[in-house]
């Protein structure tokens, strides 16, 4: 691998890992549906504007929104906000790989290899020798809630492997139009009206930082 490729991997991951700070750092001062909303309007607009359209169904655009932020960012953020460590959840997420493996098998028939299964059995014993070593601050529904998010990203990258080779970036702004309105309909419902004035009124740069971290560097770069 060329060591240009490795040294992107390398600040792929540690923008990966700090967004995890970022997350914590907006639920001190936005609510977590709410604070997703801001993240996805920020990471569609004005970028939508810049690019074009990708050459793909709206259904695949609109299923991979509902399942990346609808279903793995806002229920992840609201896990964080009940409790769920940052750093623990960096981790838990990872089952997403697992959950893909199965999909693609369901959906796809893709067959992992032996090899493939082994590695993905030290994995996940990995994953659970360095949570179980942590669970003592999370409690169960957060926990709970992370897994069914890994289990979204799992679904949406199914969503991405159906719409085959296509511009990513455009795939990723386009489909950030998706997650805003259904994402602040449920912050009404959810977290009432005030959410709003209230994210407004208490908003300091710290998370205004913070969701331009998320929109900008964790979800378009």
């Amino acid at each position: 691998m060329p060591v240009r490729d490795i040294l992107l991997a390398l600040v792929l991951a540690t923008v990966l890992g700090l967004s995890f700070v970022a997350i914590h750092v907006g639920l001190e001062e936005v609510s977590p549906l709410l604070l997703t909303a801001l993240r996805y309007t920020f990471a569609a607009l004005p970028a939508v504007f810049l690019v074009r359209r990708p050459d793909v169904p709206w259904r695949l655009l609109v299923v991979y929104g509902l399942c990346i932020g609808v279903g793995q960012f806002g229920i992840l953020f609201i896990a964080i906000a009940l409790g769920m460590p940052a750093g623990l959840s960096s981790l838990v997420i990872q089952l997403q790989v697992f959950f893909t493996v199965l999909l693609a098998f369901l959906v796809f028939g893709e067959r992992p290899r032996l090899w493939q299964v082994a590695g993905a059995l030290v994995g996940f014993t990995g994953i659970a020798v360095i949570a179980t070593e942590r669970l003592e601050g999370a409690v169960l529904v957060p926990l709970l809630l992370t897994v069914l998010a890994a289990l979204f990203w799992g679904l949406g990258n199914t969503a991405s492997k159906r719409a085959g080779r296509v511009d990513m970036l455009r795939f990723v702004v386009w489909s950030s139009l998706v997650p805003p309105l259904p994402l602040l309909a449920a912050s009404l419902v959810f977290e009432g009206p005030g959410a709003i004035p209230a994210a407004l009124e208490h908003i300091t740069w710290r998370g205004v930082g913070a969701i331009a971290f998320m929109a900008y560097g964790a979800t378009l770069f």
